[in-house]
């Protein structure tokens, strides 16, 4: 089997699992995402073309690292939903990373607002997009301020839109 066959099994393995697990403890286990960079690093170093097929992983990693992390920043996300996508980036590559990235933001988008709607949360809501987004648009010393306390609307679990997401890139990767 060529070894990107066996890539895109670890990765399906690792969003399957991911999901289960935020879903079941609202946590994505340090020790599945361990195990997908060993794989993937080691696939990698069995295969002729080893150093750039490393690179272009590590900057997959970097790439879903970098557009996850400003979501954990503003307390938008966990810290486990920005390592779970720097690991997709790593079985990814960079381009495709950003095309998960985003479409991971809609999936979420939609997941929140399913969320919101059945647990009638509109107000904290509001006022959480509120405090995400206004920090951005200030300028000068305002910015710099700490986002305060605000109330929650619930833990969501970002593993699945991440996983869906996967899921759905992989499934057109090969059924296509």
């Amino acid at each position: 089997m060529p070894i990107s066959t066996w890539l895109d099994l670890s990765l399906f393995v690792l969003v399957v699992c991911a999901a289960i697990t935020d879903l079941a403890i609202r946590k994505i286990p340090n020790l599945f995402l361990l195990l997908a960079w060993c794989a993937v690093l080691g696939l990698h170093l069995v295969d002729t073309a080893s150093a750039a097929a490393i690179g272009n992983a590590l900057g997959g990693a970097f790439v879903g690292f970098a557009l996850f992390l400003p979501l954990y920043v503003v307390r938008g996300m966990a810290a486990g939903d920005v390592k779970l996508m720097a690991t997709v980036g790593l079985f990814l590559g960079p381009a495709e990373t950003v095309q998960t990235c985003i479409l991971t933001w809609c999936a979420g988008g939609v997941m929140a607002l399913v969320m919101i709607l059945f647990t009638r949360r509109w107000s904290d809501a509001y006022v959480n997009l509120r405090s995400l987004l206004l920090p951005m648009l200030r300028i000068g010393p305002m910015a710099q301020a700490s986002v305060m306390a605000r109330p929650s609307v619930g833990s969501m679990p970002y593993g699945l839109a991440i996983a869906v997401t996967t899921l759905w890139l992989l499934a057109q990767r090969h059924l296509t």
